[in-house]
């Protein structure tokens, strides 16, 4: 193993953002995270078709979640959306692979990029943050922000944000559908399927939300 395979495969990015961020887990993780695929994709654009592909790590609705676990960092109140956008990202991509056979665009066979490390930091984008929320969720000791039908408008509005604005864009220009079950050999009837299903995956988080903090209201007047 060389230099030049751990700097390409951003094995480097632990050790530099722990140095940084060991003070707050959540903040380390977020960063290394960003850093790690950030770096993926600039260091191996050589080996994909799509011109583009630097800006890959900014497309995905999984890379807004970023963002939404930065934002509800410094602004705790923000908790119910940034659940429910993580719930979506993290429940719509395990369902998708489960049930439509969901795979990666951007496969690369090439061997100078680690597979595992690439598959590990997929398993992490689609868990990690969300059992964090969760746990915020459910544990918080002073509960001041609740899940509302406020808080799924936002949650929608976030999700109709990027697919407009970031999404749409980026499929006209590059013609990368980003995700195989919206490929354009997939029939329309599907896609729209699946669109459909994401609506319903997001108002089933903020319905869990909901769920979770009226039961731990009960619990705690109960006791």
């Amino acid at each position: 193993m060389n230099l030049k395979y751990i700097i390409n495969n951003g094995f480097y990015i632990p050790i530099i953002s722990y140095y940084f961020f060991n003070y707050d887990y959540f903040l380390f993780y977020v960063i290394t995270i960003k850093l790690f695929i950030t770096n993926h994709y600039i260091s191996f654009a050589k080996f994909y078709d799509n011109k583009y592909i630097y800006f890959k790590s900014l497309i995905r609705l999984t890379d807004t979640g970023h963002i939404a676990s930065i934002i509800y960092y410094f602004y705790p109140d923000f908790l119910p959306i940034a659940f429910n956008v993580h719930f979506i990202i993290s429940i719509g991509y395990w369902l998708t692979v489960v049930l439509f056979d969901l795979k990666e665009m951007d496969d690369s066979k090439n061997i100078e990029i680690n597979k595992f490390a690439c598959r590990l930091a997929c398993i992490c984008n689609h868990s990690v943050p969300l059992s964090y929320l969760f746990y915020k969720v459910l544990y918080l000791d002073n509960i001041n922000v609740y899940f509302d039908t406020l808080t799924l408008y936002y949650s929608f509005l976030w999700c109709y944000v990027w697919f407009i604005f970031i999404y749409t864009p980026w499929r006209f220009i590059t013609g990368d559908p980003v995700y195989s079950v919206l490929s354009n050999d997939k029939p329309f009837c599907f896609s729209f399927s699946i669109i459909l299903i994401m609506h319903m995956i997001l108002f089933c988080g903020n319905f869990i939300g909901q769920l979770s903090q009226s039961t731990l209201y009960e619990l705690e007047n109960k006791y």
